[in-house]
């Protein structure tokens, strides 16, 4: 269950560091906005909320070394609900499978 929570925190810190790309939101903010909790978490979130652009989401999430931990519950969520795959998940799925 705990390789679920964190999988999600982490899908959500990036999901919302995509959704706040080129808006007002400002870092400080978007950080707030991350779970506390996950993989990414601290470290990781204080380098995705510094982010302008997908290319920097993109080597951020490669940087972790927890990134292949991650990848397993992508694949099955795939399989199961390819049409109902968020942006998010499919983001993951381009950098981990």
């Amino acid at each position: 269950m705990q390789e679920l929570l964190s999988f999600e925190a982490d899908r959500r810190a990036v999901e919302i560091t995509i959704n706040s790309l080129g808006t007002d939101l400002s870092r400080d903010d978007r950080r707030r906005l991350f779970p506390e909790m996950g993989n990414l978490h601290p470290f990781w979130h204080h380098a995705l909320a510094s982010c302008d652009d997908y290319d920097q989401v993109r080597s951020v999430v490669e940087e972790n070394p927890e990134r292949t931990s991650m990848a397993s519950p992508l694949a099955k969520l795939a399989e199961n609900a390819v049409e109902k795959v968020s942006f998010g998940i499919w983001f993951f799925l381009f950098l981990f499978c």
